[in-house]
C-alpha cells in the first residue's frame, strides 16, 4: 500500500484535500432513504431515457435523500476489503467517490456513512457544476450532484502501482 507523501514531497503531483465545513452552514441530517418506493429494476430501465427538461421546483428532504442514497450511499455493512458497500461503483471498493449536492443555499458534502450533508460552501454554485453546452438546460435544476475522484484513495488496484511507479520514474529524472 502507498505510504502518503508530504505536500512538500509530491514532485508535481496537485494535493488535494478534503473541504472543511463551512462556518456559515449547518450540516443538514436526512431522513432515512425510503427503499421501498419506485418501480422494479427491469420496469425501470425499461422507462429508462434523457430528457433535458428541469423544473425548478425545490427538493423535499425525503426525495434528496432517496438520490443521494441511490447515487453514493451505503447498502451494506461490509464490502471487499472490510469497508462499507455503497451504490456507487468503486475501484476495487477503494471508496475514492466524493459526492458534493449544489442547492440554493449552498454546496454540501454527502456524508454517506451518517447519511448527512456537510456544508463547505454557504453560497448558490449551480450554474458553475456544469458544462458550457448545458446553460440552457440546467439553469432550474434544484439540485446538482457533483461527483470528484480521488485518486489518492485508489489502494487496492493496479493503478495505484502504476502511478507509485510513474511517480518514482519522474523523480529519477529529476
Amino acid at each position: 500500500m502507498r505510504q502518503k507523501t508530504p505536500p512538500s514531497q509530491s514532485a508535481g503531483k496537485p494535493t488535494h484535500r478534503r473541504s472543511r465545513p463551512s462556518a456559515d452552514s449547518a450540516r443538514i441530517e436526512l431522513p432515512t432513504p425510503n427503499l421501498s418506493v419506485g418501480n422494479s429494476l427491469p420496469e425501470s430501465l425499461r422507462r429508462r431515457q434523457t430528457i433535458r427538461e428541469f423544473g425548478s421546483k425545490k427538493l423535499s428532504l425525503q426525495l434528496l435523500s432517496n438520490l443521494l442514497w441511490a447515487a453514493c450511499g451505503v447498502n451494506r455493512p461490509k464490502g471487499p476489503f472490510g469497508a462499507l458497500g455503497i451504490t456507487a461503483a468503486s475501484a476495487s471498493n477503494s471508496q475514492e467517490i466524493d459526492l458534493f449536492v449544489a442547492i440554493d443555499d449552498g454546496v454540501y458534502l454527502f456524508d454517506a456513512r451518517q447519511h448527512r450533508l456537510l456544508p463547505v460552501i454557504a453560497s448558490d454554485l449551480r450554474t458553475l457544476a456544469i458544462g458550457p453546452a448545458q446553460k440552457n438546460f440546467v439553469m432550474k435544476a434544484p439540485a446538482q450532484l457533483i461527483y470528484v475522484v480521488d485518486i489518492d484513495r485508489l489502494v487496492h488496484t493496479s493503478l495505484d502501482r502504476v502511478f507509485d511507479g510513474l511517480v518514482r520514474r519522474e523523480r529519477r529524472r529529476g
